[in-house]
């Protein structure tokens, strides 16, 4: 094999209501990497540039400092380049996915880019040296590491994300689980963009703001206050998983809608953030809150035909903002080889309208 381009869907992190712990794959939606071995040795990774719908929101950024190649050449360097090869890599992404979106567009392209040279190399990474490389993408993008965007991205499905610190060594050093919830089948996500950027920096320091201000800086905070929204975020923890579990869509859209403390940081970034959840619950939705760090909007729901009643409800409340929309299941595949990108992004249109500059239904 010379030559391969993967697809790699979005994600949404938090799932919901769970920071930094849980996320789930989508489907339909993503970015796209194309890979091809060249016949001359090359130190790092050849960048052959950026294309498509999204392209003009990377061209500030140097191609060092792209998440596609940041881990691609990442995996080169640390699992090729030691070896004696006498061939390189060329790499160009496809950019299909808006950047300060909320559903894991750097993710997207590290996933990609990553799947990439893995499948055309034939290599072999045990998962707990593979999501470091997925995550040095994020950390170039947006300061941080998300395992909650990256891991469902490549491995497909809902994951929880576990961290065990050793109290004895720096508080850096921790051992992680990737952990796959099997189930949600019933779960059918109703995801609406408005046309605006929060980037994840700014929407990260604003939840570390408002834990600051109201539970660790106010002149009344009690220890028991924070300890009650300890208590709170394991509930809702703990409900999340059974409820993917048990395919009870209900239950999600119900932790869904306890997003306090998110919510309470985050919605002030996002124009109508109340007229929409509340369009969208009055349209039947179980819940409904924002995907990842915003400003994307994502409620869920368990039958097609009411999925489009709510997407139509987010997007008329979003008054105006040309919504992009995705109706999708949480989406199993992960990553995965296309024979055609053309003929991926023509099959996937019914079910969204991110890829075309026509933002009707």
């Amino acid at each position: 094999m010379d030559k391969v381009s993967v697809f790699a869907p979005a994600s949404v992190g938090n799932a919901g209501a769970c920071y930094d712990i849980m996320g789930y794959a989508l489907d339909y939606v993503g970015d796209f990497v194309t890979l091809e071995r060249v016949d001359r040795a090359n130190s790092s990774i050849i960048w052959a540039g950026v294309e498509g719908p999204h392209a003009s929101d990377l061209e500030d950024v140097d191609y060092c400092k792209n998440a596609a190649w940041v881990v691609a050449n990442y995996i080169w360097v640390k699992f090729v380049g030691q070896t004696s090869v006498n061939f390189s890599l060329r790499l160009k992404l496809h950019k299909y996915m808006p950047v300060g979106s909320g559903m894991g567009s750097s993710a997207s392209s590290s996933v990609a880019a990553a799947a990439a040279i893995i499948t055309l190399l034939g290599l072999k990474i045990e998962d707990s040296r593979l999501v470091p490389c997925l995550e040095s993408g994020e950390e170039v993008s947006s300061g941080v590491g998300h395992p909650d965007n990256v891991v469902p991205s490549y491995f497909g499905g809902f994951y929880l994300i576990s961290e065990q610190h050793d109290p004895q060594k720096i508080a850096s050093t921790c051992k992680r689980r990737y952990i796959r919830i099997e189930g949600g089948d019933s779960l059918v996500s109703v995801a609406v963009r408005p046309e605006i950027k929060v980037m994840t920096g700014r929407s990260r320091r604003a939840v570390r703001d408002y834990i600051r201000e109201v539970y660790l800086g106010s002149p009344s905070a009690e220890p028991a206050d924070l300890l009650l929204l300890v208590r709170e975020e394991s509930a809702k923890a703990a409900e999340m998983v059974y409820a993917v579990m048990t395919n009870n869509a209900q239950m999600v859209g119900e932790v869904f809608n306890k997003n306090y403390l998110l919510e309470a940081a985050r919605s002030r970034f996002i124009p109508y953030f109340h007229e929409v959840k509340a369009a969208a619950l009055k349209a039947g939705a179980y819940g409904c809150t924002i995907a990842g760090s915003g400003p994307t909007m994502i409620a869920i729901t368990d039958d097609k035909e009411k999925a489009e009643r709510i997407r139509d409800a987010m997007v008329t409340a979003f008054d105006g903002l040309a919504p992009r929309w995705l109706i999708s299941p949480i989406g199993k595949q992960g990553a995965r080889v296309v024979d055609s990108i053309e003929g991926f992004v023509t099959n996937s249109i019914g079910h969204h309208n991110f890829f075309s500059g026509d933002r009707t239904y």
